[in-house]
Parts: structure tokens; C-alpha cells; sequence
């Protein structure tokens, strides 16, 4: 895959709000293509989040969620200048990994 995970992280009050756009097709492995054939399950399994080299998210996803899955949540004890790092790894061991910093 070319695209590469979108972050945006920004200060807001006393909290960051950090929001990903993550270009990823998703599949499940249930649906078919115009042939009738099952197009093969491609979906991403971890996601984790550092946010100063402190974890804050270490999710496990499965093939329900979303074509280029987007997450919104917020973090406490950051500063603008930390860096947000965002790693993924799908099931067929593509892994992408992004960093920006907090504005």
C-alpha cells in the first residue's frame, strides 16, 4: 500500500486530541468480487499509539471494522512537541508505521 496513516495531534486545553486516518482495504474474507469469488480477508489486527514513548493505545481489530478505519480519542499529560507514533499490523504481515509531533 502507498498512503500512509494521516495523524493530526492538537493541544486542546489540558488534553490532546489525536485523529487517525488509516488508508487500508479492510476485507473481511465474507465478500465477493463481480466473478462470485471471495475476495481474501486483508484486515488490520494491532494498532498501537505512543504518545512520548508512553503507550496509550494498544488495540486488537478484527475484520468488522471499517474500509481506511478513522479513530478520535484524547490523551492526558501531553505537551505540544511530543511525537505521536502510530504502528499497525494487518494478518498478512504488511506492517506501517507514521510520527508526527503535537501542535
Amino acid at each position: 500500500m502507498t498512503e500512509t496513516i494521516k495523524i493530526r495531534a492538537r493541544m486542546k486545553g489540558d488534553h490532546v486530541e489525536i485523529r487517525l486516518l488509516i488508508p487500508h482495504p479492510m476485507e473481511s474474507g465474507r465478500r465477493k468480487d463481480a466473478g462470485g469469488q471471495l475476495i481474501p480477508a486483508r484486515f488490520i489486527q494491532s494498532l498501537t499509539v505512543d504518545v512520548a514513548g508512553r503507550r496509550v493505545i494498544d488495540a486488537h481489530l478484527s475484520g468488522s471494522v471499517s474500509r481506511d478505519p478513522y479513530f478520535v480519542f484524547k490523551v492526558d499529560g501531553a505537551q505540544p512537541g511530543d511525537a505521536v507514533s502510530v504502528r499497525w499490523q494487518d494478518n498478512t504481515g504488511e506492517v506501517q508505521e507514521n510520527q508526527a509531533l503535537i501542535v
